[in-house]
């Protein structure tokens, strides 16, 4: 029952948390899109970490999720918008 409920507040989005503020003007300063290793070392925190916030702001609508290959190990982000749709 507690993932089910990690699911549902996943998809209604919440307000920004300092640590999404500051991954989402990183991304957009970015002139190439970071991958989820560059977005950890940029916030200090674990690639886990940095993955699941990316994970949700992708969810959000903040982020695109993109990959040139479908092997590529390393998946990169777009910035999408300051508002979610």
């Amino acid at each position: 029952m507690r993932h089910f409920r990690n699911i549902m507040e996943d998809m209604t989005p919440q307000p920004l948390t300092d640590k999404q503020i500051k991954v989402l003007k990183y991304v957009k300063k970015r002139a190439t899109p970071p991958t989820t290793t560059e977005v950890a070392l940029q916030t200090k925190m674990s690639k886990m970490g940095a993955h699941v916030l990316l994970t949700r702001l992708v969810r959000y609508g903040y982020l695109e999720r993109i990959s040139r290959l479908k092997l590529v190990a390393e998946r990169r982000y777009r910035f999408l918008t300051d508002v979610p749709t």
